[in-house]
């Protein structure tokens, strides 16, 4: 049975006594669409270490990228633990718009969380797009093996001013992950990447390649 959380409850991705191994992260949202433009929100994943910042360790498969923060453009670490899985640049259509899977039992020691946030691509060049114009948010956790529904998290919380916004986050204790329900906001990418010490940006400034 899947528990639908508040904010700052967290849930034990543990099932009958046993660890989940595989789970997926989904995210949806509507967003409306002002003077012909459409709204494109990126689902990202920053794996952190004990010091709350992404490791400052370059990805060898896909060089200039972080090889711990996982978005639109770089897709997977080179230890394939956590991957991204499709872009949806509309946000139309029911149900899930993006996913990111994560092998737990593959992320290393050195990771003690990993955060989930959705960004708003390109805001700033678009016109000042922010989530005041963003409705019906959600996470949700699924266990891949299963394929059932282990929790979820309906964004509550008004934003008006902001490009991203902090959903949740997995997290250890001790030989156990959990996930955490978070809702804050920040009314530009930049000061996100900064706090969990992402240099390169990733909200907008280049084109996407295609998928890998």
């Amino acid at each position: 049975m899947s528990v639908n959380m508040a904010k700052g409850g967290n849930v034990s991705l543990v099932k009958n006594g046993i660890p989940l191994r595989r789970i997926s992260v989904r995210c949806g949202w509507d967003a409306n669409e002002r003077g012909g433009q459409t709204y494109d929100l990126d689902l990202t994943a920053a794996a952190l270490d004990d010091n709350g910042k992404v490791p400052d360790l370059q990805d060898p498969t896909d060089p200039g990228y972080q090889e711990w923060f996982i978005h639109a453009n770089h897709r997977r670490p080179s230890g394939k633990a956590i991957r991204f899985k499709g872009d949806n640049r509309t946000g139309r259509g029911e149900g899930d718009d993006e996913e990111i899977d994560v092998d737990l039992d593959h992320i290393p020691a050195l990771i003690e969380r990993i955060a989930f946030a959705v960004v708003i691509w390109d805001a700033l060049n678009k016109g000042g797009q922010t989530f005041g114009h963003v409705k019906n948010a959600y996470i949700r956790i699924v266990d891949l093996d299963s394929g059932e529904e282990i929790a979820r998290f309906n964004l509550s919380d008004t934003f008006t001013e902001e490009t991203l916004v902090a959903f949740g986050e997995l997290y250890r204790r001790g030989s156990e992950w959990k996930f955490r329900a978070v809702s804050g906001g920040y009314a530009h990418a930049r000061t996100y990447r900064e706090l969990l010490g992402i240099p390169r940006p990733f909200e907008t400034e280049f084109a996407r390649p295609g998928y890998r």
